[in-house]
């Protein structure tokens, strides 16, 4: 690779592995580690991430859909991998690259048992039992929960593998209550699992936050999503471990202009220079690649370690920004949008938050012309 597009994302592998280790130390030795890697790992790189993920010694990970999963498979991960949204369309896809379907409906606890036997699976299929308990998105009610395992108990060729739930509020304190009852409404069904006769499956419960800030749910197993990434669920969970900014999202001057009174600058000519001699540098990033419309006039970036502010509106491939005040930006420099680069940091929560959004959505609409770059020391 000769050269680097203008817009790139960076991904500190070393940071991905201290995030590990931190919450290692965090549930303890006995509770196993599954990390999720779906919507393109949060957005970075997800062979790439799985592949460090692999090398640090994590249990398992996660992704959302089976082609998500069969791609890992492909790239020569051998890691346990959970399909948290299989269909029963997509049920060969699953078995033949021995994923785990995550058993959320009646229909997909149907198919897996029709695609087991005539695909003569042995070993068995792992399968994941999900419980409703309270988030009402996907799973099973708990009564619901246990006349499957009972459908389950007599067929040989598929394997309870684990019986999960999803909390909905684990970042929020003030529903602590809500995310308790989870908890206890998941109990009864993994104990009607050890009556039935099932052993060796896992009972997990705990996202990010529920991982952080409940010791009691981390039970067996605990899915660790945003929190790899360095950036924390919620200022709740921010004082209970410490974590490493992974991401870098960095984009390039490619122009510079030095505007009159009352220039107007992008679409609709939203921005008026206020005096003259102010300085606009052209940045070769927009809103396809990762930066949302809602910062015109409104967002800023980080040239040489100082803010500049967006103006105008956002393009579909740039943004203009205001430099006046960093004059050591130029031509080629180096632009900060959120995360760690170069000594720098920009705060993704507190982009987040200044939007109107999430870290979550941020990182996971990062267009595909944003090149992924991996850092290993």
């Amino acid at each position: 690779m000769k050269s680097l597009a203008a817009t790139r994302m960076f991904v500190d592998r070393a940071a991905l592995e201290r995030n590990v280790t931190a919450f290692r130390q965090l549930i303890g030795p006995r509770v196993q580690l599954m990390v999720m890697v779906k919507a393109l790992a949060y957005g970075t790189s997800p062979v790439e991430v799985s592949m460090s993920l692999q090398d640090a010694g994590v249990d398992a990970l996660g992704v959302a859909t089976a082609d998500e999963g069969a791609l890992l498979r492909r790239a020569g991960i051998s890691l346990p991998v959970l399909v948290t949204l299989g269909t029963p369309a997509e049920m060969d896809k699953m078995i033949g690259h021995d994923l785990m379907p995550q058993i959320y409906t009646a229909g997909m606890l149907e198919s897996v048992i029709a695609r087991a036997r005539a695909n003569g699976r042995r070993p068995p299929v792992g399968v994941h039992l999900e419980v409703e308990t309270g988030m009402h998105r996907t799973g099973l009610a708990p009564a619901a929960a246990i006349e499957a395992l009972r459908r389950l108990r007599d067929e040989p060729a598929v394997r309870l593998a684990g019986i999960m739930t999803h909390f909905a509020c684990a970042d929020m304190p003030e529903e602590d209550d809500f995310t308790r009852g989870q908890l206890a409404r998941l109990g009864p069904v993994a104990a009607a699992a050890e009556e039935l006769g099932f052993t060796g499956f896992v009972r997990h419960a705990a996202n990010t936050a529920g991982a952080i800030r409940f010791a009691e749910a981390r039970l067996d197993m605990v899915r660790i999503g945003i929190g790899l990434y360095g950036v924390y669920p919620s200022p709740s969970t921010r004082p209970l471990i410490g974590l490493s900014t992974v991401v870098g999202l960095v984009s390039q001057v490619v122009e510079i202009q030095r505007l009159d009174r009352d220039d107007r600058v992008g679409y609709g000519g939203t921005y008026r220079a206020p005096v003259a001699g102010r300085r606009v540098a052209v940045v070769a990033a927009g809103y396809h690649d990762c930066i949302p419309r809602a910062f015109s006039n409104f967002g800023y970036v980080s040239i040489d370690g100082r803010k500049c502010p967006i103006v105008g509106i956002v393009s579909m491939d740039s943004m203009a920004v205001d430099i006046t005040d960093c004059p050591g930006a130029e031509v080629g420099s180096d632009v900060l949008i959120y995360g760690r680069h170069g000594g720098a940091e920009v705060s993704l929560e507190e982009v987040a938050t200044a939007v109107g959004t999430i870290p979550y959505e941020l990182l996971t609409r990062i267009g595909p012309r944003v090149q992924r770059v991996m850092r290993v020391g």
